[in-house]
């Protein structure tokens, strides 16, 4: 008896931990940072498709984000990768001497509205190409890229066990562990 007490203390307190967590939008189990599981297809100036998983973005000083600087004449946001579904580059979008490191875009929101806007190039994407099961960079202030497009809806799934987050709906079981994914939305205040 004191034996199943103890394990339901401790499972009460597991599943409160980790439903905090979740609650408080922290990826962190077992004091192991974990990162939001971001998928895109990448088209390049030449017309190659790349397939890439665990997307971020390193701008100019190394930092690590999951977000793009976006300039829309004299505001300037922090786009979360959560809210975009596709960036689009045409042959004449170049940095612009108006917004020194910015390149003009087309930017289509899962929301369904697009956007002229200036995206901040002076830096790169690093992510793992599945094609060749290898990292790889797009470094995009050399104009090489012709479009980003993330696979997601603006839904979430988290695996219970580990605690990552996956923004690509095409996944059933977490790539770390197979554990089945649990579903969550984004409310719209997070959008």
């Amino acid at each position: 008896m004191q034996k199943f007490l103890s394990l339901s203390v401790f499972l009460l307190f597991f599943v409160s931990l980790f439903s905090q967590e979740i609650e408080d939008k922290k990826i962190i189990f077992n004091e192991t940072e974990y990162d939001p599981f971001f998928s895109a297809v990448v088209v390049d100036n030449e017309g190659e498709v790349f397939n890439i998983t665990r997307v971020s973005f390193y701008d100019e000083f190394k930092d690590r984000k999951f977000f793009f600087w976006v300039r829309r004449n004299s505001a300037l946001y922090a786009l979360s990768f959560k809210n975009i579904k596709k960036i689009t580059f045409t042959e004449g979008d170049f940095a612009d001497d108006r917004y020194k490191g910015y390149t003009r875009c087309t930017i289509d929101l899962i929301s369904g509205e697009n956007y002229s806007v200036y995206l901040k190039t002076t830096g790169y994407i690093e992510a793992f190409d599945e094609t060749f099961a290898s990292p790889v960079t797009f470094y995009l202030h050399y104009n090489l890229i012709t479009s980003i497009e993330f696979v997601q809806n603006g839904e979430y799934q988290y695996c219970p066990f580990c605690g990552t987050i996956y923004f690509n709906n095409e996944l059933d079981s977490c790539i770390y562990d197979k554990t089945p994914l649990v579903k969550g939305v984004i409310s719209s205040s997070e959008k």
